[in-house]
């Protein structure tokens, strides 16, 4: 008799590894009939179609009928046929009507190429239950001497599961980009609102003064030099107030100054301006060697929309602002000792998604601490931040 091996199958998702290992002894001997042989030879690959619980099936192109194999449709989609042929148009009319017309063209392409040697297609499957699953269907394409392709023997493999999943995954990855598209759009509405409030409000009046001034100026001579001193004020202060709204829109320099002494400078000037006082800590970081210019202009903006937030809605005395390393990690964490907030208003704001969208373009993540009359702490940690990540 000829050498024995030992066969070893191994199923990963739609991918079915086969070992052979040579073995001195027989497991079982086979019988010397044809019969017992075919017997155990079908047994054996009954097993092997039950491990890797795909549905096996041949099909004849010359007839039009699937040769379903071995139970693998009963198991999977409750069909009770075992080792059936199935018309062609019964397995065209189980897909579903939203896949048809592009499985069948797939086929047809694929029958269609000279040098084809696999059909492969996913679409979903009607069970016998009346339910779609989703499958994945292998063939492997037989030609005749003249090159026709005449069967197409094959496997589909239920892959509901794993799809459903993929599916999950999508929905929740667009749903997250649209509160984030919403968050930006949001955002932009809210400082073009602050925007126009500005202009409105500090620079229109302002201007609408200075004009009456020179106006004024013109017409009384007793009152000319207050009047126009007056205007040079209002000069200065609009000249000041458009200063104030270019810091608030520009993109910071970070090359020439670079990320701590710009964040320094915007504490140092809302110091000046506002009844809150914070206070910028940095330890363990070379902003430098551990943090590129991207990284650097995202941390300045989420520091400037926190220390908007707690200007204008805090009502606190302290801030403090710390950017330290800890066990690897970039670690910003901005505190105050305001109103603090509940947990549900931690979630809403648009700053808050605005920051946690920066933070997760380098995988990180945002923590939220605060209760009414305690203060709010905020959170900010860059897992892998530096360039060699």
């Amino acid at each position: 008799m000829g050498a024995w091996f030992d066969v070893i199958t191994y199923h990963c998702d739609n991918t079915l590894s086969v070992s052979f290992k040579s073995s001195k002894q027989p497991h079982a001997q086979l019988s010397d009939s044809p019969v017992e042989q075919l017997k155990t030879l079908t047994e054996l690959y009954r097993f092997v179609t039950e491990i890797t619980n795909d549905c096996l099936w041949e099909w004849n192109l010359l007839t039009h009928e699937i040769f379903w194999i071995d139970g693998g449709h009963k198991r999977i989609f409750g069909y009770q046929v075992e080792n059936t042929l199935i018309p062609q148009i019964f397995w065209e009319q189980c897909i579903h009507p939203e896949d048809k017309q592009r499985v069948l063209l797939s086929l047809k392409n694929t029958l269609a190429k000279k040098l084809s040697v696999n059909w492969e297609v996913n679409y979903r499957f009607k069970a016998a239950n009346g339910k779609y699953l989703y499958v994945h269907d292998r063939g492997h394409l037989i030609r005749d001497e003249d090159g026709k392709v005449i069967r197409i023997i094959g496997a589909t493999q239920n892959i509901t599961e794993k799809t459903l999943l993929e599916i999950k995954l999508a929905n929740e990855r667009l749903a997250r980009q649209k509160e984030i598209t919403d968050a930006v759009f949001k955002a932009q509405e809210n400082e073009r609102e602050s925007i126009a409030n500005m202009l409105n409000e500090n620079l229109n009046q302002i201007l609408v003064a200075t004009k009456w001034n020179i106006q004024l100026a013109k017409t009384d001579r007793d009152k000319r030099d207050l009047c126009l001193e007056n205007s040079f004020e209002y000069v200065n202060h609009v000249i000041s107030e458009i200063r104030k709204i270019h810091k608030t829109l520009v993109v910071p320099n970070i090359q020439i100054t670079g990320l701590f002494d710009n964040i320094k400078t915007l504490v140092a000037n809302t110091n000046n301006e506002n009844m809150v006082h914070f206070k910028f800590i940095e330890s363990g970081i070379d902003e430098e060697e551990d943090l590129d210019k991207h990284l650097q202009v995202d941390i300045l903006r989420m520091v400037q929309e926190l220390m908007n937030n707690i200007v204008k809605h805090a009502y606190a005395t302290i801030a403090i602002i710390t950017l330290s390393r800890q066990a690897g990690n970039l670690i910003l964490t901005v505190a105050d000792n305001g109103k603090g907030c509940k947990s549900i208003t931690q979630k809403k704001g648009v700053g808050i998604i605005n920051i946690k969208s920066r933070a997760e373009l380098y995988g990180g993540t945002v923590v939220v601490k605060s209760k009414p009359g305690k203060g709010y702490t905020l959170k900010v940690i860059l897992s892998c931040f530096t360039a060699a990540c």
